[in-house]
């Protein structure tokens, strides 16, 4: 993976450890669930700015690596694809 892949899969990491892992309390109370997906759009947001206009080349690149497989990566990298 190249220089510019790596640094955005290692943000993403950051990003997505910051965010709590969906769980039945979470998905059971439309309050709660309200507020993980603002804050899911606001990190999405704010990670859409860090990639800058490469961004979406970037998550095009990353859907298809390990980062993908954890839960919380996929859901982010998927809401900032929509941010482009």
């Amino acid at each position: 993976m190249d220089e510019p892949l790596v640094r955005a899969a290692e943000l993403i990491t950051r990003v997505a450890a910051l965010i709590p892992l969906p769980s039945e309390s979470l998905t059971g109370d439309d309050t709660a669930w309200s507020a993980f997906e603002a804050l899911l759009g606001e990190a999405a947001t704010l990670l859409a700015g860090a990639l800058g206009h490469d961004g979406r080349a970037v998550l095009c690149a990353l859907a298809d690596s390990p980062l993908s497989a954890n839960p919380l990566c996929a859901l982010l990298m998927e809401r900032c694809s929509h941010t482009f």
